[in-house]
């Protein structure tokens, strides 16, 4: 199975959201942002855009009375490290759909030596950062072996190490352990960016969310089970977004639990579902809506973030929409260009741009 096959599960994917339906959202969507309101037009999304999504949905029953039908969960393509070469994730980037390369990364030093135990045992002294609780809004600091030994005790306060990239440059020999260069030769022009770990016991996760960089995944103990909607199913989502937009949440939870009276059209999604075992790579696109629970006792992740010198231009193919929106921050253009300038920086050291 090649990965362009994929490519033929979304021509089909239906509903299709209509130009109207488009503009409308893109209305709502543009008002929040930059008045930094995430209730802003409310009224407006339940009296304009909830009434075409359900008509995109069905309209075999007058959408007074109509419930939005419940759809049921599809696979995301698996394909096996031995199948998969950089000519292939040439037609991944000109359709990202999420895909599973299982033990893609399975020779790796970490896959291989990771654990909580090893974390505690090696660098049971470094002070790291975590969210507590089922919201992850406010951060805490204490010892990895602290944070390790609650882990394993199944504490109740549920400690997650949640994009947490400081880890890399404190421990460089983190980094090497990954197989970075590797995955340099599958992405291109597209450069590493930035990696992040995530380390967490069994009801810790993410909700549904999405933002605009490619990442590449690597599980590395346990398992977690990604959950993920379509980019053009995003009017489904009541979606509210951060100050730089770089960042875009819905109202649901890491296990895909929602408010149905509130948000009744999240029911009608399309969506996509895999586990990822140890080794397995998790190529995730720009702006693909997901949602991540951990299902072992603890599990440990790596997400590797990949973008071209000047940005991510694969977000304008997924969402046009939020990649607009993003360029509209100050933060954006402020990152944008620190990050351009050190590319050319870079080059320079290389001698590539020497006379």
């Amino acid at each position: 199975m090649k990965i362009s096959s994929q490519q033929e599960m979304v021509k089909g994917l239906e509903p299709h959201p209509g130009r109207r339906l488009q503009m409308d959202f893109s209305w709502v969507m543009l008002v929040r942002h930059l008045t930094q309101n995430p209730k802003a037009l409310e009224q407006f999304y339940h009296a304009r855009i909830a009434p075409q999504v359900m008509a995109c949905t069905s309209t075999s029953v007058p959408l007074t009375t109509q419930a939005p039908p419940v759809v049921t969960t599809r696979p995301i393509p698996r394909l096996r490290a031995e199948e998969v070469s950089p000519a292939d994730f040439k037609e991944l980037f000109k359709y990202p759909f999420p895909v599973v390369i299982e033990n893609f990364a399975g020779e790796s030093y970490a896959v291989k030596h990771w654990s909580p135990e090893y974390f505690r045992d090696k660098y049971g002294d470094i002070q790291v950062p975590f969210f507590k609780g089922k919201e992850y809004w406010n951060i805490e600091q204490g010892s990895m072996a602290e944070l390790i030994d609650d882990i394993l005790a199944g504490g109740k306060e549920r400690k997650y190490v949640n994009n947490i990239a400081d880890i890399f440059h404190t421990i460089p020999e983190l980094q090497a352990a990954l197989p970075i260069d590797k995955f340099a030769a599958f992405m291109g022009d597209r450069k590493h960016n930035k990696t992040q770990i995530f380390l967490g016991g069994t009801a810790t996760g993410t909700g549904l969310h999405c933002a605009n960089k490619f990442n590449l995944f690597v599980m590395i103990y346990g398992q977690k089970r990604w959950t993920f909607v379509h980019p053009k199913h995003s009017p489904w989502l009541y979606p509210t977004s951060q100050k730089n937009f770089q960042f875009v949440h819905a109202p649901i939870s890491a296990t895909y639990q929602y408010d149905p009276e509130r948000y009744p059209l999240i029911g009608s999604v399309p969506r996509y579902t895999t586990v990822l075992n140890p080794g397995d790579v998790l190529v995730n696109p720009p702006w693909w809506w997901h949602a991540v629970e951990n299902l072992s006792a603890s599990s440990i992740g790596v997400a590797t973030r990949w973008m071209t010198d000047w940005e991510s231009v694969d977000g304008w193919k997924t969402n046009p929409l939020f990649s607009a929106l993003e360029k509209l921050s100050p933060h954006y253009w402020k990152f944008a260009i620190k990050y351009y300038l050190l590319g050319i920086a870079r080059r320079d050291s290389d001698g590539s741009l020497s006379h």
